[in-house]
């Protein structure tokens, strides 16, 4: 971000932010995560690995009816999702989007489109900026791929979710690929903007039909089945039936 009043204020923020969460580690008696990554790699530098446990995010029912749709085309559409703010993750990742596209001048019939605050900062002719959206479901359902160019950022990237759960492949770096659960693996394809055609692969691949299965359903079982576990550790077993009705 450079030297700034902003960059100022989120480092502090971000200082403050390691202490609570060391103070949450050791006063809590589980630390749940939705990264699969953190919950390896980073809470268990703040407390034993026996308390961390990954909660997967999975995509509400309420929303899936709006990224699903059999009526949906498909389109050779390649999407760069931002967000309602502009910030360093996001101006990152379409920096990272306009050098893939700048990188295939060879690629024919697909259409480049970011959305969002930061679709702005693209600067090139083929790539259209959409702006904001009311919301990103209409584009999602049409679309083949979804992209996140950018090494930043940690946490579960949701939206990658969601558009795997509307029919994409996503699009993402080699960094973020290791931090992506292994069970979306095969919507995930990895892009090296070091490598000259490996964009120009990934949407060849992206062309093709998306794989088959339900890496939701997945999630959301193992969603349930974590807070089963935890929820039958900390029950008292001499409570009666209504106690542990209203606990759950």
């Amino acid at each position: 971000m450079g030297p700034s009043v902003s960059a100022a204020k989120l480092a502090v923020r971000t200082v403050l932010n390691v202490v609570a969460e060391i103070w949450a580690a050791h006063r809590s008696d589980a630390i749940l995560s939705i990264s699969e990554w953190e919950t390896r790699h980073y809470w268990p530098k703040l407390t034993t690995s026996a308390k961390t446990w990954w909660l997967p995010y999975y995509v509400p029912d309420a929303y899936l009816d709006e990224l699903q749709s059999s009526d949906s085309m498909k389109r050779l559409d390649c999407v760069c999702l931002t967000s309602t703010k502009s910030n360093p993750l996001i101006e990152d990742s379409v920096r990272g989007f306009q050098r893939a596209v700048s990188q295939s001048p060879e690629v024919e019939g697909w259409r480049f489109l970011v959305t969002g605050e930061a679709s702005g900062v693209a600067t090139s002719s083929r790539i259209e900026n959409t702006g904001l959206l009311a919301s990103p479901g209409d584009l999602l359902r049409g679309s083949r791929a979804v992209v996140l160019l950018s090494d930043l950022g940690f946490g579960f990237k949701t939206k990658l979710l969601e558009a795997i759960v509307a029919g994409n492949r996503v699009l993402v770096t080699p960094g973020l690929f290791r931090r992506v659960p292994e069970v979306l693996h095969p919507w995930t394809v990895e892009v090296d903007l070091d490598a000259v055609h490996s964009f120009t692969e990934a949407l060849t691949l992206a062309a093709e039909p998306a794989p088959t299965g339900d890496p939701n359903r997945a999630l959301r079982e193992q969603h349930h089945a974590v807070l089963d576990e935890l929820i039958s550790r900390h029950l008292d077993p001499d409570e009666d039936a209504l106690g542990r009705g209203q606990l759950l």
